[in-house]
């Protein structure tokens, strides 16, 4: 698996931490499942695969975002 460049330290949350969580984009926006941690990107980020329950559909999503977004109930 890719380094968490951003959350390699003691107290802040990793990508890995997320795997299987559900999220909110935004504070109301739809849930997504976050599946797997993929590659590091230039920048420093971490990309996320994840899934939105309703459609099925997959994607990559900054970590830096998706730490950001509201936890889906």
């Amino acid at each position: 698996m890719p380094p968490d460049s951003l959350t390699d330290r003691p107290g802040i949350l990793t990508a890995r931490e997320l795997i299987g969580t559900f999220r909110r984009f935004g504070p109301t926006g739809p849930a997504y499942k976050i599946e797997a941690v993929g590659a590091a990107t230039d920048d420093g980020d971490v990309m996320l695969r994840v899934t939105l329950p309703e459609s099925g559909e997959a994607f990559d999503y900054r970590f830096s975002r998706a730490v950001l977004d509201a936890k889906a109930d």
